[in-house]
């Protein structure tokens, strides 16, 4: 009996239990009995503050948020989302950043994160934060804040049912985007989007450029030229106005050669009007490849005009930055490429390696160590690729600053420093020795008792590099600041002069001559210099060896 009633208990027990939970699931606040419900405040739902932040763990982005919710407690969510303009409907769809709203004036942090729809290379420019009331049913109060993020692209398999649902714009510019990226998977999954797309729609004009650049892409040369004009009149046959179209077969007919008619392109699709910035990153190679600088920095430089895109159009955009950096470089306008160095870091904050770029260019060209040290470090914190360069110059920043010491205390901790980022040796006079700016390290590390002609593990010394490099500038200044010409390096204890023959650089090798290398020095078993340069065929290298009294054994 006792052992019936206890089951008879159980069972109403778990009913109540199941209506509890029940009536739970009917409101998103669960109310008790006997609890009143909190009403809502007076005045207005607002969002007042938007500020970005690292995300927690120093990982990705968040964003902080200052707000007021009127509403019920319980009944308020704050939704973020990442968008590519501010223009961007908020997608309905999709998983998303979420934290329950507290009633009143309040302050929370929510970390950023990528549409889960969307695995392709992609940026956002927008991060928007809602306030969504679930009693009311809608969205009280939202706010924008621009911050730009280069989300990367997430391997995925490429299947029919992945694309079955999606529309022609979206796979459009999925195939666009799989194609920037360049993998080999992502140009595979371009050519399926694409295939997909001119199946349903043979009249679909902006998918013709997209093949040529897969044909370009797979099959780099003649044939895949070829196969890309084919792509590319295939859709100017069905739109002769397509304006695109013109500006990528321009660029196939700069590298077909056919000059003339790659202008005549370029012209056609400026007069149509585009704002793809390709048409003048090509236009520029164009004219640069006949030689006609003035007219190719004209052309780069239109390509960087006006606000950054934050589109595909991006990549045209830094490499016209990239050649008109170049070019200034080349004819020393070097406050014109200061200029440019900033104004694309400021564009593109998330480029990991731009900072490291700027930075060696300030450490050759300026003696302002802390702002190399500045742009370095943020490159190096970026965890640019070039960090094994990004710390060489952290630390010849640091030996700048050690010679420029106002106290030997205040020397020593720069020295310190600079040690721990690039230590003494070849390697480091031979940095230091590539611009002028940076050659009075090389003698304050002299006087602090270090050899100019320093060996490393391999046998090499700093004048080893420079002629191995083909640095006829640095090779100068080591000599002019006593490097040692006759010295032999490696492990087989080579003449320097010797380095210099193989790498068949005519003006090293008269340099050294003139320096006081000796032009009958033996190599490999006691075979003289000539012997080398004529038994390899370098004539022109033979002739100098002779004219400077070389003789063979």
């Amino acid at each position: 009996m006792q052992k019936h009633r206890t089951t008879i208990l159980m069972a109403v027990l778990l009913s109540l239990v199941g209506f509890y939970v029940l009536q739970s699931q009917q409101t998103l606040m669960p109310v008790s009995a006997g609890m009143e419900r909190k009403e809502p405040l007076d005045g207005e739902n607002e969002i007042r503050k938007l500020s970005i932040k690292p995300g927690r763990g120093g990982i990705g982005y968040a964003v902080e948020v200052d707000y007021r919710f009127r509403g019920v407690p319980g009944q308020g969510r704050l939704h973020v989302y990442t968008l590519e303009n501010s223009n961007s409907s908020t997608p309905k769809k999709t998983r998303r950043p979420t934290v329950v709203a507290k009633q009143g004036v309040n302050k929370a942090e929510v970390n950023l994160r990528r549409d889960n729809n969307n695995n392709i290379a992609h940026s956002t420019r927008v991060v928007r934060v809602e306030l969504f009331d679930y009693l009311a049913k809608r969205v009280v109060a939202s706010k924008d804040i621009e911050h730009s993020i280069e989300w990367p692209r997430l391997a995925y398999a490429m299947t029919a049912e992945r694309d079955k649902n999606k529309d022609m714009d979206t796979l459009y510019k999925e195939a666009v985007a799989e194609i920037d990226y360049g993998s080999k998977d992502s140009i595979s999954n371009a050519r399926v989007k694409l295939e997909t797309i001119l199946s349903k729609d043979t009249q679909f004009v902006a998918a013709y450029p997209e093949m040529a650049r897969y044909h370009m892409k797979t099959n780099w040369g003649p044939e895949g030229l070829r196969q890309a004009e084919q792509a590319l009149n295939s859709g100017l046959a069905i739109d002769p106005g397509h304006a695109n179209s013109h500006v990528l077969i321009g660029y196939v007919y700069t590298h077909q050669g056919r000059y003339k008619e790659a202008e005549d392109a370029f012209t056609k699709a400026s007069q149509i009007g585009t704002d793809n910035l390709w048409l003048w990153a090509n236009w520029g190679e164009l004219l640069l490849k006949q030689g006609q600088v003035a007219k190719s920095i004209a052309m780069y430089s239109k390509g960087i005009e006006g606000e950054r895109p934050y589109n595909t159009y991006d990549r045209a955009r830094k490499m016209a930055y990239m050649h008109l950096i170049d070019m200034y470089r080349l004819n020393n306008d070097i406050e014109t490429v200061d200029e440019l160095h900033l104004k694309r870091i400021s564009e593109y904050g998330n480029e990991a390696c731009f900072p490291y770029y700027y930075a060696e260019f300030r450490q050759r060209h300026f003696d302002d160590a802390d702002i190399t040290l500045k742009y370095a470090r943020k490159a190096l914190d970026a965890s640019c690729r070039y960090e094994t360069k990004a710390r060489k110059v952290i630390g010849t920043a640091y030996y700048s600053k050690w010679i420029a010491a106002a106290t030997p205390d205040e020397g020593k901790s720069y020295l310190t420093q600079a040690r721990l980022f690039f230590p003494e040796g070849p390697e480091l006079i031979y940095w230091l020795a590539q611009a002028e700016i940076t050659t009075p390290v090389i003698k304050g590390l002299v006087n602090d008792g270090i050899s100019i002609d320093v060996a490393d593990n391999n046998g090499l010394t700093a004048l080893a590099y420079a002629v191995k490099e083909d640095d006829f500038e640095a090779l100068k200044r080591l000599i002019d600041m006593g490097g040692n010409p006759n010295a032999t390096i490696g492990k087989e204890k080579l003449p320097l002069l010797a380095v210099a023959v193989l790498s068949q650089n005519k003006e090293t090798v008269r340099y050294l001559v003139a320096s006081g290398a000796d032009v009958n020095a033996q190599v490999y078993g006691g075979a003289s210099l000539l012997d080398l340069a004529e038994g390899m065929g370098f004539n022109d290298i033979a002739e100098v060896l002779k004219s400077a009294g070389g003789t063979r054994i």
